[in-house]
């Protein structure tokens, strides 16, 4: 199986390592019966996870995926904490829904909290067109616009402003969330310029 697991993931994990051991001395009494192993082993083959949807049209761009994130083990409970994310909001609740279900089927509590609303795409919106300008007045070439598939705090400030325009940009970074974050700094000062020059353009 270590074998298996290693040839799997050799082009992203080459120094992956699997090691098993069998428990010896006493058994912790915290440690989960036989069925309810089998039923948390169930509940994350069940669970959706990975890319399940992408944009319509648009190879390569994802619309809506599941992440098993976070699994825990306290006062004889286990929680597994999935995050959703989608562009198109019918999809996410949809999902949500899928998760719930997988929930029900076992005997389990299902609950949906902290969620990033959907940030449908407005290739056309004005402000985009604005930084484009901007921007290429600023260092004399086009900016590179990409969608990507995250979950921002714009999505939440645009479900209470329907109809906001809004645009998310900002300095090179490397590895963010992680204890391997990087940040360009050189970077930083290309971003004052652009923030200051467009902040410009809006003077009448």
């Amino acid at each position: 199986m270590a074998s298996e697991i290693a040839s799997e993931y050799k082009a992203t994990e080459n120094n992956l390592a699997v090691k098993i051991e069998r428990a010896t001395g006493r058994v912790d009494e915290k440690a989960l019966a036989a069925h309810n192993t089998a039923e948390v082993i169930a509940a994350l083959l069940a669970m959706p996870n990975g890319v399940l949807e992408s944009v319509p049209g648009e190879i390569g761009r994802v619309e809506t995926s599941c992440n098993t994130a976070v699994i825990g083990f306290e006062n004889s409970q286990v929680s597994i904490l999935v995050s959703q994310r989608s562009c198109v909001m019918s999809r996410l609740r949809a999902l949500n829904a899928q998760v719930e279900a997988v929930a029900a089927m076992l005997g389990a509590d299902a609950k949906t909290t902290n969620q990033y609303p959907a940030w449908p795409v407005k290739e056309d919106a004005p402000l985009l067109e604005r930084c484009r300008r901007v921007y290429e007045a600023c260092f004399d070439q086009e900016p590179v616009v990409e969608v990507i598939h995250a979950g921002l705090e714009c999505a939440v400030i645009g479900s209470k402003y329907p109809g906001m325009e809004m645009i998310s940009f900002g300095p090179t970074m490397k590895n963010p969330h992680s204890p391997d974050e990087k940040l360009n700094i050189p970077s930083m000062g290309k971003l004052w310029d652009f923030v200051v020059a467009l902040m410009a353009s809006f003077k009448p």
